[in-house]
């Protein structure tokens, strides 16, 4: 059933007949695209929830300038940490004792029922809200549009369900083997009935009017999707390596096609290897306690290990050093700067910059005062009203975005992320020598999770990097395991000791150096590189919890707390 104010503006504002395209032949890739968009917006709520809970939080406790300059450094961090656990206790289950301080616990309760947590949940069955809100992402939708119309009317960014597009660059659609069939006409759809006749009388016991669905190994299924494929796609000449991982869809923008490829099944697991201590893995993301488990059987737990410590960074993307000789070997660097140098982000900027019309700036400008992520219907109004009397008023918009320059930018840039991220693993790849029969794991800090994303702490004034995407990427190629980064830049790797700022090496502005750092031992004092150092502590740091021994630098229960409910708002729904 539609909800009768989006009925409202659908009828008011969308409802155009004269301007709606044809829809023959891709009924097919429409319905794929919805079902697209109700995964994202399903994504969405799982992953971001509990973050956007945080931030309600903030909102509904924020203080002026001058409260907040008024508090001292502990009372902040006091605020900061009731702040969070607050907003967890509103997706705890109501039974769960509250872990925020008495102050909170009237205003959790009164969130949680204005917010509708309980409802939205039903019956909590003994799980944490990730299981709710994965199970049954829906019913969150209102708490949701609640928290962002808050967010709104404090003059906050909202928050947005869906990426709703300003743009007017054609997008990817994608393409299996019955969009492929529609779109372009095949006529192979009679196979597809032939073969749904056929397993119809082959299992006279079916129910009537409905085929045996088929698996996806099925033969015959594979059969046709080669057929209709390979009228139209010359893998072989186009220079696909393994063709026979091609999963028979593909998505394109007109210029540029991404190919889906899936993995071979895996065989069963051998009969006589079944009470062996699990292997090492081979890649992906692993807790440090998972390859502990698989490397019990080992009198060392490194032995069969190699260990490459990861600093992630804003700057320095990631600083690689090997483990086994962090002093003398030599480190692998991959900097923002590189990583678009790479990808020509400016030159393909200005390129776009400078062949941009003054009349689509100017439009483009006066679009910007409305607002397409308002929690409000009338105001979502406005932007899709002006939106299209501009598109109507100024041919020239289309004229200028219907050039194929712009998607073959983005095909260019694809492709030189592509080859940057395989040089990175190349590189990396080189630390380990080929007849070393240890297997290749890096140890990443795991601050990897938040490095990099937009006006996140810490990364505000930078543009925003592939901090959680790196990390994703090399675990496609090794182990990755996260490993706690705490205190591993102000430790000294010689002696242990403190690391702090250079006492008189300053920039001509007096201000600090980046990435100088010193030990403070008066015996020491050895110059090293910030991210080097927390690069080689890291590895030190996975080496010493692998082995079961205590961190380089124990936490208090304080930063243990912090740690759990960043760790709970920030990486929840990976």
């Amino acid at each position: 059933m539609v909800s009768p104010p989006v009925q409202d503006v659908f009828d008011a504002h969308m409802n155009d007949p004269s301007e709606s395209p044809p829809r023959a032949a891709i009924t097919q890739a429409l319905k794929f695209e919805c079902r697209q968009l109700a995964a994202t917006g399903a994504t969405n709520v799982r992953v971001h929830f509990q973050k956007r809970m945080l931030a309600y939080t903030r909102t509904k406790h924020a203080l002026d300038e001058a409260a907040y300059a008024a508090l001292s450094s502990a009372e902040r961090r006091a605020r900061k940490l009731g702040l969070m656990q607050a907003a967890e206790d509103v997706c705890r289950p109501p039974d769960e004792p509250k872990r925020s301080p008495d102050a909170h616990h009237a205003w959790v309760k009164a969130t949680r029922g204005a917010l509708g947590i309980d409802d939205a949940v039903g019956d909590w069955k003994g799980k944490p809200m990730l299981y709710h809100l994965k199970a049954n992402p829906h019913r969150f939708l209102n708490a949701t549009h609640l928290m962002s119309v808050a967010q709104h009317a404090a003059g906050r960014k909202p928050f947005a369900l869906f990426p709703l597009r300003r743009a007017h660059v054609p997008r990817h659609v994608r393409f299996d083997q019955r969009v492929l069939d529609d779109v372009l006409g095949l006529g192979a759809a009679w196979a597809v009935a032939k073969a749904k006749k056929a397993a119809r009388q082959q299992h006279p016991n079916a129910p009537p009017g409905r085929a045996p669905k088929r698996g996806r190994d099925d033969q015959s299924l594979l059969a046709e999707k080669g057929n209709v494929f390979d009228r139209v796609l010359d893998l072989k000449r186009a220079g696909v390596h393994r063709r026979r991982h091609f999963a028979f869809s593909f998505t394109t923008d007109g210029v540029s096609l991404h190919l889906n490829m899936e993995r071979p099944p895996k065989g069963a697991a051998p009969a006589a290897r079944a009470a062996v201590a699990p292997r090492l893995p081979k890649r992906g993301i692993h807790t440090i306690d998972a390859l502990k488990a698989a490397a019990r059987a080992a009198d060392d737990p490194l032995s069969g290990m190699h260990v490459v410590g990861i600093d992630p960074g804003k700057r320095e993307l990631v600083v690689c050093v090997d483990a086994d000789n962090p002093r003398r070997a030599p480190v692998v660097r991959y900097t923002l700067a590189q990583r678009r140098r790479d990808m020509r982000a400016r030159q393909y900027a200005d390129e776009g910059k400078r062949a941009k019309p003054a009349a689509v700036t100017d439009a483009e400008h006066q679009l910007s005062a409305f607002r397409s992520k308002a929690p409000s219907l009338t105001e979502y109004a406005r932007f899709s009203t002006e939106r299209r009397a501009l598109l109507r008023a100024r041919p020239e918009i289309a004229d200028f975005y219907a050039d194929l320059a712009f998607r073959e930018r983005r095909r260019k840039s694809k492709i030189k992320a592509q080859q940057s991220e395989a040089r990175l693993v190349k590189r990396i790849r080189g630390m380990h020598a080929a007849d070393d029969p240890r297997q290749l794991v890096l140890a990443y800090g795991a601050w990897g999770r938040a490095a990099g994303r937009p006006n996140a702490p810490g990364n505000k004034g930078h543009p925003p990097a592939p901090g959680a995407g790196l990390m994703y990427r090399l675990a496609r190629d090794f182990v990755v395991a996260l490993t706690p980064e705490h205190y591993t830049s102000k430790i000294c790797v010689e002696c242990g000791g403190p690391c702090g700022a250079h006492p008189t090496l300053k920039t001509k502005t007096n201000r600090e150096i980046r990435g100088l750092r010193v030990c403070q031992h008066e015996g020491c004092g050895l110059l090293q590189n910030r991210d080097r150092t927390g690069a080689t502590n890291i590895g030190v740091q996975f080496a010493r919890l692998v082995r079961g021994q205590p961190p380089l630098r124990p936490m208090s229960g304080e930063e243990l707390e912090f740690e759990r409910l960043r760790a709970g708002a920030e990486g929840g729904g990976d």
